[in-house]
């Protein structure tokens, strides 16, 4: 092979420092030429050829991306490669060795590995480039961040200052407020103190006009505002010289209330002057009749009630007052302050001047009424005639005095509580006089149908009074009748009191200490007579338990009806036993029963207990111990518990038991005792033959000896046999028969009679028919 041809001569050092685009046309130059010239210089293989057209090929195309790439870059670039291109191409050399082929080669290589690190770097700039301008970025936004950080904490600033200072102005308007509210009470503080000069001056000028046309209306004004400056006061004693106003207040206080109390009191008086002068007219003009009387009465209340419209709105407002006071803060005050004393005293003073106009009248015409009759009549008329005076009276005392309205009950309520709320100071006199005509006469009264006629007229005073119409037909109120239902009521207590007294005194001289006579007791004639029948004391006593029964108290009732009908059957007993001494044991048993029916059948109505409980000593005890005292059991010398003396002390302490009397239960047991012992002597009347000579044969058939027959018996013979048929005939027929008859006039009643007949027969029947067996069983048909 022949040498290489010498190597071109380099290119000039211009050319190392020439941009990127030129060192590419620079290298491809080169290798145009280092191609030639080994073309020229060495024939070549086929591969080799291939080799160097794949290698020309791949700089071909380095050059082309090359290009490609500087044409981006704009013109100016592209023409300085061209320019490049050419000047490397003019002043390109041949390559004469190996050595500068392969330093061609390098330099070649190089410049194709940096033309493909080109666009890293170009990358590498355009991101340095960028990073320059978020770093710009940055800062701008850190530095916008800053600002607004600042304008934040300026906001923030001012919002504080604007919250701080709205919260000053809150505070001053409050602060403002409070001052105001505080001038105002100061303000009223010194207003209520103030006053006592302004009431002061009122109040001399409301006493000379109050002397000038004889009204206190200009003290009601007055009146208030003292109460209120009172009060304030009152609720405020803490204050500087509270005390002090309040005796001021309270002085002017007095006088005004002194005032009104004058003027009050000075009314009623003319008012009775008037009434007592019109009266006088009256009395002077003819006789008093009992049409003078109604027109003397009327003429009392009306011109008495015509001072009521110049004092009732006074007197209201008083009432009012009152009422609305606060409650006393002592025991024992009196209701209603001073104002409720001040309405006191006015009613007391109404209630005196009324009692001197109209107590003479009202007893005048009580005494009439008690001249007409008895205590009944004059309870009755007395009631009617206080109840319509008390109704007047009422009315009266209601034009002077208005109650609290209707519609308010509670303050209805509280008024009557007031002390003088009522009239009772004027009612009880007036109806006194009743109680002091009747308290005489019931004293002297012993009958007890009297007695008991005056509890009922009484008892109905007092229950109906509530009930009792006016004029108008309208329902009176109880405590318009409060002083008539007083009287009756206390009336008629004492009454029931006397009753009582005359029913134990009826029970001991009627009763226990009658004394029947032989007339009385002349049975069965009486019965036959039809005279006297039920005995007199037990008809007295059911008569007197009918009277009691709607005139005394359940419970009193029952005690002393208890009594009555214990005594009945006592004195029942004693008439029994009289009749039996005279007229036999039969006719005395027969009344004993005849009466206790009659007994029963009075007392049945009454829908009471006819019991009593009493209390008494059970000394069952003391006397074991005295029993074992006695007998020995008990030491009186031993020194222990057993002592004799000490147990009776210790363990015999009598007991007090709750004994209950039955008067009911023992009239049905003494009934049931008399009805037995009539079947029993009937019985024994009747069959008591037979029954001894059952009783003979009963005991010879149970004795041990030997048995014979009973016909061989000596008090069994035939002939015994037939006597003792004799005489139960003689029995049956003389005295069975004539105890049925009696039992008959005795007893009316056809269930009593069987009741009383049915044993009998029965008993009778019964022991025949033994007898009857006893006959066909022992004796033969020849016997």
């Amino acid at each position: 092979m022949a040498a290489p041809a010498p190597s071109p001569a380099r290119a000039p050092a211009s050319a190392s420092a020439a941009t990127p685009t030129r060192k590419a046309a620079a290298a491809r130059s080169k290798g145009y030429h280092l191609q030639s010239t080994w073309e020229n210089l060495a024939a070549l293989s086929d591969d080799q050829l291939r080799a160097v057209s794949a290698l020309g090929a791949s700089v071909s195309a380095s050059a082309t991306a090359t290009r490609t790439m500087a044409s981006d870059q704009g013109a100016e670039a592209e023409e300085d490669a061209v320019s490049s291109g050419a000047a490397t191409a003019e002043e390109a050399q041949p390559l004469t060795s190996s050595h500068e082929f392969y330093k061609a080669h390098a330099e070649l290589e190089a410049e194709v590995t940096a033309q493909a690190e080109e666009k890293y770097r170009s990358y590498a700039r355009d991101l340095d480039s960028y990073a320059a301008t978020v770093d710009e970025l940055r800062e701008q936004t850190t530095a916008l961040l800053g600002a607004f950080a600042a304008l934040q904490e300026a906001h923030a600033a001012a919002a504080s200052h604007t919250e701080s200072l709205s919260g000053q102005c809150e505070q001053l308007a409050a602060e403002k407020e409070r001052l105001e509210g505080f001038a105002d009470a100061v303000h009223a503080k010194l207003h209520m103190f103030d006053s006592l000069d302004e009431v002061s001056a009122a109040f001399a000028k409301a006493s000379a006009t109050a002397n000038a046309s004889g009204s206190p209306d200009a003290f009601l004004p007055i009146l208030k505002s003292l109460d209120d400056a009172m009060e304030y006061v009152r609720t405020h004693a803490h204050y500087k010289d509270a005390g002090v106003y309040t005796i001021k207040f309270r002085q002017l206080q007095s006088r005004a209330l002194g005032l009104v109390r004058s003027y009050v009191t000075a009314s009623l008086r003319r008012a009775a002057s008037a009434a007592q002068q019109q009266q006088r007219q009256q009395a002077s003009e003819g006789e008093p009749t009992e049409e003078a009387g109604k027109d003397e009465m009327a003429g009392l209340y009306v011109r008495f009630r015509a001072a009521a419209p110049s004092l009732a709105p006074l007197t209201s407002e008083l009432a009012r007052r009152a009422v609305a006071a606060p409650p006393p803060a002592e025991p024992g005050s009196t209701p209603g302050g001073e104002y409720g004393q001040l309405l006191a005293d006015c009613h007391a003073a109404y209630c005196d001047h009324r009692l001197q106009l109209v107590a003479d009248t009202v007893h005048r015409r009580v005494r009439a009424l008690a001249a007409e009759g008895g205590p009944a009549h004059l309870a009755r008329a007395g009631c009617a005639y206080l109840a319509q005076v008390c109704q007047l009276e009422r009315a009266l005392f209601e034009h002077f005095f208005p109650t609290a309205d209707a519609k308010a009950p509670a303050a209805a309520a509280a008024e009557a509580q007031l002390p003088g709320a009522g009239i009772a100071s004027l009612l009880d006199p007036l109806c006194g006089v009743l109680y002091d005509l009747l308290r005489p006469m019931l004293v002297h009264t012993t009958d007890v149908d009297a007695l008991c006629e005056l509890v009922d007229a009484l008892r109905g005073a007092a229950a109906t009074g509530n009930a009792a119409p006016v004029k108008s037909g309208a329902a009176v109120a109880p405590m318009q009748l409060a002083g008539v239902q007083r009287v009756a009521a206390g009336a008629a207590q004492d009454a029931q009191e006397r009753l009582a007294f005359r029913t134990s005194a009826f029970v001991r001289d009627d009763l226990d200490g009658h004394q029947y006579t032989a007339a009385q007791l002349d049975f069965p004639k009486v019965v036959q007579d039809g005279k006297g029948v039920p005995l007199l004391p037990l008809e007295r006593a059911a008569r007197l338990l009918g009277a009691l029964y709607g005139a005394l108290e359940t419970h009193v009732f029952q005690q002393l009806a208890q009594e009555v009908v214990a005594a009945a059957v006592r004195s029942a007993q004693v008439a029994s036993a009289g009749v039996a001494r005279t007229a036999g044991a039969s006719h005395g048993r027969l009344l004993l029963i005849r009466s206790l029916l009659y007994l029963r059948e009075r007392i049945a109505p009454f829908d009471v207990d006819f019991t009593s409980h009493d209390a008494e000593l059970d000394f069952s005890s003391v006397q074991a111990e005295l029993r074992r005292m006695l007998s020995g059991q008990a030491s009186l010398a031993a020194f222990t518990s057993a002592n004799a003396l000490g147990a009776l002390l210790t363990r015999s302490t009598p007991k007090v038991r709750d004994v209950v009397v039955d008067a009911k239960a023992d009239v049905e047991a003494r009934l049931k005792a008399a009805c037995e012992q009539f079947i029993m002597a009937a019985t024994k009347a009747a069959v008591e033959s037979v029954l001894s000579f059952i009783t003979k044969v009963t005991a010879v058939r149970v004795s041990t000896q030997p048995r014979k027959p009973l016909a061989e018996q000596a008090f069994a013979a035939p002939d015994k046999a037939k006597a003792v048929v004799e005489r139960a005939t003689q029995a049956l027929l003389g005295e069975l028969k004539p105890m049925v008859a009696a039992m008959r006039l005795y007893v009316n009643d056809e269930t009593t009679r069987a009741a009383l007949l049915s044993p009998v027969r029965s008993n009778v029947l019964e022991a025949h028919a033994q007898f009857e067996a006893l006959v066909r069983d022992e004796y033969s048909a020849e016997d």
